[in-house]
């Protein structure tokens, strides 16, 4: 029997039940051994499926920052949080003493803040 030419093929897992199926033939020369051509051709789908421009992993889209209360937990009751098209309003809820204002607003303007002097609308906004 005369041998003429040579087919390998190699299916690789790639996970998420996807698989890479991976072949080479070659025509053999009178002077070329089948079974080292054949390894040669298994050698060459191996270095081919370690070397594949493997896909990037796709990134996840960059959520915004939730914006975290700049008061201490305990005292959340003295204020209203509203989030407004991406900006933070942080109302006082009743009369809130000047050491308790000035906590929360060394806390907002930390986090970029400002206070938003409208009489009995006045409040903090955080962008």
């Amino acid at each position: 029997m005369k041998i003429t030419n040579c087919y390998i093929e190699r299916t690789f897992n790639l996970g998420n039940f996807e698989s890479l199926k991976v072949g080479f033939d070659a025509a053999l020369n009178e002077s070329d051994r089948p079974l080292e051509v054949t390894a040669d051709l298994e050698m060459l789908c191996h270095q081919h499926f370690e070397n594949r421009s493997k896909p990037k992993p796709v990134q996840p889209t960059p959520q915004p920052k939730p914006q975290t209360p700049p008061a201490p937990s305990d005292q959340e009751e003295d204020l209203e949080y509203i989030n407004n098209a991406g900006v933070l309003i942080i109302k006082p809820k009743k009369y809130l003493s000047t050491e308790r204002w000035n906590e929360v607003n060394k806390k907002v303007k930390v986090d970029g803040g400002k206070w938003v002097k409208n009489d009995k609308d006045s409040h903090w906004e955080v962008p």
